[in-house]
């Protein structure tokens, strides 16, 4: 079975926060794209 989830990310100067509708617990931060999005894998392979 596969699931689709979608991922807003937000950036700016600072930094990036990205996060996964579908799964209320998975919200974070990174100081590049590319952080912040492997966070939300890890999260989502925790959950």
């Amino acid at each position: 079975m596969t699931r689709q989830y979608s991922l807003p990310v937000e950036g700016d100067a600072s930094g990036y926060s990205a996060h996964v509708p579908e799964l209320p617990a998975i919200l974070v931060t990174g100081k590049s794209m590319d952080e912040a999005t492997g966070r939300v894998f890890a999260g989502m392979l925790a959950a």
